[in-house]
């Protein structure tokens, strides 16, 4: 059997353990990678090229895939008839930053499949290996504005429901791109409450703005997962203490976690 493309080795490693070292080698090694995946792209009269890429809706996936494969060959097999478009990750995830998508990379019987959050994950990665960039103080001031409204409605939500245990609420800053939301969320039943936080976000933040729910059994969130679990959480579930203990809880301001990502050498 043939051994699978460096690529699809880095970007495992990568995800299983998102140390410095591997992000540095992905980067170099990986994140700028041509690949073929079905899409179409239309030259503009002002010089621009509209992107769009292909991806597939599976049965039982949440999100659509979108295929993507190291070899020309292979992608042509299995999209024929189709227009074949060859751009490398990096490019991939910046339209998915505006359109939710899995992604699966593939080279021959070997594949990989990175989900939305995960590639998102990876792009936050990237930006921080870059030199630092100046913030934009205006947006993030805004989002932080918005932001803590939102979060008062979260608070809100969770002492409306008996199967939410605990739950933190962060704005995470990764380097210089703009800030986004984080949810991390112990929960008996968690789809049905991350649609609801989810709908509730797009209805209360700016379009663009994003929100990230953070998996305390991806390995590739774990360093998110530990900062917030060093710090008391936005909402933890009490036994009632009465009528006006409820009533005092509605001046609380919800606490929000501030968490800067950078990339650290040791």
């Amino acid at each position: 059997m043939t051994a699978p493309h460096p690529l699809l080795t880095n970007l495992r490693a990568l995800l299983d353990d998102p140390a410095v070292d591997k992000i540095s080698q992905f980067k170099a090694d990986g994140w700028f990678l041509r690949l073929w995946m079905p899409g179409q792209a239309q030259d503009h009269p002002s010089g621009q090229v509209a992107i769009s890429f292909s991806a597939a809706e599976i049965e039982g996936v949440d999100r659509p895939v979108l295929f993507t494969y190291v070899d020309e060959g292979q992608a042509r097999e299995q999209n024929p008839g189709d227009e074949l478009l060859n751009y490398p990750l990096s490019v991939v995830a910046m339209l998915a930053h505006q359109r939710e998508m899995d992604v699966a990379v593939i080279d021959g019987e070997a594949s990989e499949v990175v989900t939305h959050e995960q590639l998102m994950l990876l792009r936050e990665f990237m930006l921080l290996e870059d030199d630092p960039q100046v913030r934009n103080s205006s947006l993030d001031n805004r989002f932080v504005e918005q932001f803590n409204v939102y979060a008062k409605r979260v608070l809100d939500y969770c002492r409306g429901t008996r199967d939410i245990h605990r739950l933190h609420v962060a704005a995470i800053v990764p380097g210089g791109a703009p800030m986004r939301a984080g949810i991390l969320m112990r929960a008996n039943s968690s789809t049905a409450h991350r649609k609801a936080l989810e709908a509730m976000f797009e209805k209360m933040m700016q379009p663009g703005d994003k929100l990230t729910f953070i998996d305390p059994l991806e390995m590739a969130h774990r360093p998110l997962v530990d900062a917030l679990e060093q710090q008391p959480p936005t909402y933890a579930r009490q036994p009632d203490q009465g009528w006006w203990r409820r009533l005092m809880r509605r001046f609380e301001q919800p606490r929000v976690v501030l968490l800067q990502m950078e990339i650290t050498l040791e």
